[in-house]
């Protein structure tokens, strides 16, 4: 798929400096930003799936899963 889009002057002065710092395409910089959103993404879906199911059932703090397990967190 090709994509066309703007950056303001900001971000493209910065982003041409590290494509040019680092020695990796646009494209390289581009899909990564593309995966790290996606992934970000189904992680919260999953959360929220997760806090939806949790709804009226016993939730534990960290603290309260540390102190049973005898974890120092």
């Amino acid at each position: 798929m090709q994509l066309t889009f703007r950056l303001n002057d900001e971000l493209s002065k910065r982003f041409e400096k590290l494509v040019n710092e680092t020695n990796r395409s646009k494209s390289h910089y581009l899909q990564e930003a593309v995966k790290n959103l996606l992934d970000d993404y189904d992680d919260y879906k999953e959360a929220m799936m997760s806090i939806n199911e949790s709804k009226g059932k016993k939730t534990y703090s960290l603290d309260e899963i540390s102190s049973l397990y005898g974890i120092n967190l």
